[in-house]
């Protein structure tokens, strides 16, 4: 072990210093050696004191490498120098003359290069050594690090799949975008658009598949990209055949190939943008019912005074005609004035059904007749710039229609028609025509069935209408007017009137061309009311009539016409007076005439307290409007009949006599 920690590498070295130990020892030994012995073996005891010096360098040239074996080996080495020395002192002369120096002193030099070549071979081993240590360290590092990598590319290709299978499974549209360019789409996307196979859309701008008025929406995204890792925006996607789709798009960065990329979820949100524009439709449509709520309730209190007006207007004249000879100048005048008051009951029935206050009446109706008298209005009403041209067929067919709603059509679509040419001017043509829709032609009319209608065709010269806008005119409160100009309502009106008398619309419409409105009407077999029941004469009577309204001007006129017709009539403004008058006398009175709205009392309370006196009287209760439940009411109050203000005295006598004769 001492051998081995004095020279652990090579076995030369080991026997070398055996032998120098050897020397050591002998050399030693001569201090107390006798010369005669010492003589004989001169020889021997100066090959091993050659030795021992040699050692001795040597160990000192060791000690001074090492510092753990270095005080040892100089120890010794110095020892075997005082040893050898004092042998030389002692014996000089001895060896001096022995003869032997001279192949002594090869030998020495023999030995001194084996110990250099000794030595160098010791530093070259030790050198090999140390690459060796360090070329298998080194061998273990790449080791670690291949195994390292190979672990690393196992991580990342086992990540790859596992992304590239949730990529693909996921139920969500996903995309991959490098440049602006499409890399990757998974299945998901592809349903979502549309299409069948990824090689369809690779490397295909994304902005192909965005609606073009969002796409400046993607550009200032891109803009604000380097500010945020991840964003959120909605967008218009488009489909192969033109469909549009809401989706929602979050976005993040990612490297791919060593490149920033993104990768796109998409969510489709065109059901909850279509429920949100229903929404919104809804809430405005709802606005416009409540202001439409409003106006019906406004246009009721309104029209009861109307009413009122209009009653006087048209009595007061019924009254004058009946006083007037026939050949009289003035009877022309009064039958223009009753035609007017007649328009003009007409448009409050109007007005009321508007505000779903009383029911549209229908009845066979002549429609030549009803667009004669419209165009009488437009010419007064529409600028000379504008040409009227009719193109009237006066033996049309009979349909069945409220007249108030036909006139209110044809007023539409002139003034649709007047707004479209009222920069330049231009010629609006109005034509009325017998039509038989086939099934050849059901085509231009899919709305209404074959058979036999009217044709009401309205056309101007003005600047036409594009397709968009030819898609959304029937639109409830849609105007391509300025603001304060229009209310959108028109063409809807229009529309559903034709709709609700099972009828058809069709418009053709070019830019710079003009537009053309055809309505058909289906008509019917029957007969319209001629004048000549207006020549009847008027039934008469001489029965008690008791005449309520709190109008004062009313209640004379109602006295006035009454009397015409030979009744005896009183006259009470206060229902409150007009029911002590009847308690008094219950029996005095035949019928009982009393308007509905009345302070203190409604009519039907004045019914309900006068029936509980002489249940049998005939009652007449006179509204301005007439609803549902006072039908109802008006049955249970045992109230005979309701007479619709403004009263005509034909109508009222009529009443009158089917009340009394059927007491």
């Amino acid at each position: 072990m001492f051998l081995r920690s004095l020279f652990p590498h090579e076995t030369p070295k080991r026997a070398i210093t055996a032998i120098a130990l050897v020397a050591f020892v002998f050399t030693a030994t001569v201090l107390f050696t006798p010369a005669k012995l010492y003589s004989r073996t001169l020889p021997l005891f100066q090959f091993l004191a050659v030795i021992s010096f040699g050692y001795g360098v040597y160990l000192l040239v060791r000690a001074s490498r090492r510092r753990r074996e270095g005080a040892l080996a100089f120890l010794l080495g110095f020892l075997v120098l005082i040893v050898t020395a004092t042998n030389d002192i002692l014996y000089a002369d001895q060896s001096v003359h022995t003869g032997y120096w001279a192949p002594f002193g090869v030998f020495v030099f023999i030995f001194s290069q084996a110990f250099l070549l000794s030595q160098r071979f010791s530093r070259a081993m030790t050198t090999v050594e140390a690459q060796r240590r360090e070329l298998i360290a080194t061998n273990r590092a790449y080791a670690q690090e291949i195994q390292e990598r190979e672990q690393a590319e196992g991580a990342l290709k086992e990540s790859e799949n596992k992304y590239r299978t949730m990529f693909e499974d996921s139920l969500e549209p996903m995309s991959l975008v490098q440049n602006g360019k499409i890399v990757d789409v998974n299945p998901a996307w592809l349903r979502l658009h549309g299409f069948e196979q990824p090689q369809e859309v690779m490397g295909r701008d994304v902005k192909d598949f965005i609606h073009p008025e969002d796409r400046n929406v993607l550009v200032v995204r891109r803009h604000a990209w380097p500010l945020q890792t991840a964003r959120i925006f909605q967008v218009r996607d488009l489909r192969p055949d033109g469909t549009v789709i809401y989706v929602e798009v979050y976005s993040s960065r990612i490297t791919l190939g060593g490149r920033d990329a993104v990768l796109a979820t998409i969510r489709d949100i065109t059901a909850q943008k279509r429920a949100e524009e229903e929404k919104n439709k809804l809430q405005v449509q709802l606005q416009q019912a409540h202001k439409m709520k409003a106006i019906g309730t406004l246009a009721g209190g309104i029209v009861h005074d109307f009413n009122n007006i209009l009653a006087a207007i048209m009595g007061y004249a019924e009254l004058a005609d009946l006083r007037v000879a026939s050949d009289h100048a003035l009877k022309k005048y009064l039958r223009e004035v009753l035609k007017a008051s007649h328009r003009a009951k007409d448009l409050v029935r109007q007005i009321l059904a508007f505000s779903r206050q009383t029911e549209i009446e229908r009845k066979p109706v002549q429609i030549a007749h009803i667009v004669q008298d419209a165009l009488k209005l437009l010419r007064a009403s529409l600028p000379t710039t504008i040409e009227i041209r009719p193109n009237i067929d006066g033996n049309t067919a009979i349909v069945e229609a409220d007249p108030t709603q036909i006139h209110q059509v044809l007023m539409n679509l002139a003034t649709n028609a007047h707004h479209a040419m009222e920069a330049q001017g231009g010629v609006l043509t109005v034509g009325l025509t017998n039509f038989n829709l086939t099934e050849n032609l059901r085509s231009d009319y899919p709305d209404a069935r074959p058979g036999s209608y009217i044709k009401l065709a309205v056309s101007d010269t003005g600047h036409g209408m594009d397709p968009a806008t030819l898609e959304r005119i029937f639109d409830p409160f849609f105007t391509t007017k300025d603001r304060g100009q229009g209310t959108g309502m028109g063409l809807s009106v229009v529309h559903g009137i034709v709709k609700s008398h099972a009828g058809a619309i069709r418009v053709d419409s070019e830019p710079g061309k003009g537009t053309r409105f055809e309505v058909l009407l289906p008509a019917i077999e029957a007969e319209v009311s001629s004048d000549a029941e207006g020549l009847k004469p008027l039934p008469m009577g001489m029965e008690k009539i008791l005449f309520v309204d709190d109008e004062l001007p009313l209640a004379l006129l109602g006295k006035q016409m009454l009397e015409g017709l030979g009744y005896q009539v009183e006259t009470r403004t206060n229902p409150i007076e007009a029911l002590e008058t009847f308690r008094g006398q219950p029996q005095r009175f035949d019928l009982v005439i009393t308007d509905k709205t009345m302070p203190h009392m409604t009519g039907f309370g004045l019914a309900v307290e006068m029936k509980r006196i002489r249940p049998n009287i005939p009652i007449i209760l006179c509204t301005g409007f007439s609803e549902l439940k006072d039908i109802r009411r008006a049955d249970t109050t045992g109230i005979g009949e309701i007479a619709m203000k403004p009263l005509e005295m034909r109508d009222l006598a009529g009443i009158i006599r089917k009340l009394l004769e059927a007491v």
